[in-house]
């Protein structure tokens, strides 16, 4: 805990000291300010802010046990997930709860100091919360445990290696305590560095970082997740047209998938639909299996339900169809026209689906975050659903990009799905007695990540 005379032990005068802590607003863009000294930019030079970032990125990888994450590198995928995305999400909240954690810490300890602890807030921990904020700190974590999966360039941050975080700390509140006189929080800046790192470093903050990392990138059950929403990233920002006005963008997603086998025979279990099929989600060691209607409100609440109902309005009448001795095409069809509609699924407009042989063509009119949801959906149903090539065997299905083509103001992805026979060692004894099972791997298992 920092001694109170680490922050009153500057003798320059200042305004009268406040008994009343309040907690200054987390630097980001919406708090900026046309004044100068409440810039939201970095006012430290370069040098310096890189040994904070490069020192931190180590600081994580160690805690991590320097262990390299594998499940993202996939050489068969055209897209390259964009992990620095994933990356920056989990920063973000780091911050947000490290700015909490130092405001609790600061208050408890120096509440009768509150203009020095003010000053410290609105200098160095505002500087360094800038810096984490920065787009170089996930190429920097990435690039020690996952070596080029980072999208970023190199910048700066590589000539800004071997300084560990204390001395990084010293280098910023040194920096700030002489250049910016007038606004430091005084006090000794070694002792305050000390203070700062022992919060950022080991505080519930960083246990918690450590911990999300573990949860979001170490285990194979979002590799999916990640991959759908960086399909939808991708594909929009490549598109040469400019973006609709509105935000509503226009996709055509065409799922390899063939539904004779499994639901167009007499006395299947999906006589009623689809929403009360169970499925299997995981890995063939680590799995859970659940009704298709739970997962998907439980995974898609925004989204899942209108998807799910239009999509098993298709699927029956394609049955219907072919039990009949017709084609199987079949098409089902959801527009937001209805106003209290539209406010249940904001930014979903359309929705159309189509069942052919060998194939589930489904259009989108939706904002991109409402895509993503609506792709990623999609992906881990026709997985679930599919039919294995192994009878006897369990199976893990994925699904992968085929293509991409820009037709105006539409866009076709055509996606299919890969199954890979698991190995017999390591396999749950329940599915093992399960012939014929169908895992759809890469999505959650328990409890819902992100």
């Amino acid at each position: 805990m920092p001694r109170q005379d680490d922050l009153e032990s500057d003798s320059r005068p200042g305004p009268p000291q406040s008994q009343v802590l309040i907690k200054p607003p987390l630097p980001t863009l919406a708090s900026s300010r046309s004044s100068r000294e409440n810039s939201i930019e970095v006012q430290l030079p370069p040098l310096i802010s890189g040994t904070l970032i490069t020192a931190f990125s180590a600081a994580v990888a160690d805690a991590l046990g320097n262990e390299l994450i594998t499940y993202y590198y996939l050489p068969d995928e055209r897209i390259k997930i964009n992990l620095d995305m994933v990356v920056e999400r989990i920063i973000s909240d780091f911050v947000k709860n490290i700015w909490d954690e130092l405001f609790e810490f600061y208050q408890a300890s120096n509440a009768e100091h509150g203009n020095q602890v003010t000053r410290l807030f609105e200098g160095p921990i505002r500087q360094i919360i800038l810096i984490l904020y920065g787009p170089e700190v996930s190429r920097c974590i990435l690039e020690r445990i996952g070596p080029g999966l980072s999208r970023r360039p190199l910048t700066w941050t590589d000539t800004a290696r071997g300084v560990d975080p204390s001395l990084a700390l010293q280098l910023i509140c040194g920096y700030w305590h002489r250049n910016f006189a007038s606004r430091s929080p005084g006090g000794n800046p070694d002792d305050i560095a000390r203070s700062i790192g022992s919060r950022l470093l080991s505080g519930e903050s960083f246990r918690t970082l450590v911990s999300k990392f573990k949860k979001t990138l170490y285990t194979p059950h979002l590799v999916q997740v990640h991959l759908m929403e960086s399909t939808i990233w991708e594909v929009t920002l490549k598109r040469r047209q400019r973006p609709p006005t509105d935000g509503f963008h226009l996709f055509q997603f065409r799922f390899e998938f063939d539904a004779s086998q499994r639901f167009f025979s007499p006395g299947n279990p999906s006589d009623s639909g689809i929403k009360e099929i169970p499925v299997i989600t995981g890995t063939a060691e680590e799995c859970g299996w659940a009704t298709v209607r739970d997962y998907t409100l439980g995974y898609w609440p925004r989204t899942g339900g209108v998807v799910l109902e239009y999509l098993e309005k298709a699927m029956v009448e394609a049955r219907q169809s072919h039990l009949e001795g017709r084609s199987y095409t079949a098409m089902s069809f959801w527009e937001s026209s209805n106003p209290s509609e539209a406010a249940l699924y904001p930014g979903l407009r359309l929705l159309h689906f189509e069942i052919e042989p060998g194939a589930i063509r489904v259009t989108v009119s939706a904002w991109v975050q409402p895509m993503i949801d609506v792709l990623q959906q999609l992906a881990w149903t026709c997985a679930a659903l599919s039919s294995s090539p192994v009878p006897d065997g369990v199976v893990e299905c994925r699904t992968r990009i085929s293509s991409w083509e820009y037709d105006h103001d539409l866009v076709r992805v055509n996606l299919g799905l890969l199954h890979k026979t698991a190995p017999e060692a390591g396999t749950v004894s329940w599915l093992r007695q399960n012939g014929g099972a169908v895992i759809s791997s890469g999505f959650p298992v328990g409890e819902q990540s992100t």
